[in-house]
């Protein structure tokens, strides 16, 4: 698959068919519970570290993300997050290329 920047998709996952997705180093992603008792479980391929992590306020218009929801519930670190203009323009994003599990 060719990396395109802004390019999305959107999957529903559920209990009835335990689907789940894997993301390769460097991709970013975003969710959205669509129940009160909704459980989102990560694996990494290496111990987390939060100082490699990047946000992007996922409510950016600029993102074009048509989300279910008319009043999401967001983390803190996601509503101090700067938009998608801003991110690039300051060079926060991280280089796909460059990520560490590129070099594998």
């Amino acid at each position: 698959m060719r990396l395109v920047p802004g390019w999305k998709l959107r999957l529903g996952l559920d209990d009835a068919d335990r689907r789940a997705v894997y993301l390769a180093e460097g991709l970013g992603q975003g969710f959205c519970a669509l129940s009160e008792d909704a459980t989102v479980s990560y694996l990494c391929s290496t111990t987390y570290n939060s100082a490699v992590e990047h946000a992007v306020h996922p409510l950016d218009p600029d993102m074009g993300i048509e989300w279910p929801v008319r009043s999401p519930l967001l983390s803190d670190r996601d509503a101090a997050a700067p938009s998608l203009a801003v991110a690039l323009k300051s060079g926060l994003l991280p280089v796909y290329h460059t990520c560490p599990g590129m070099s594998r």
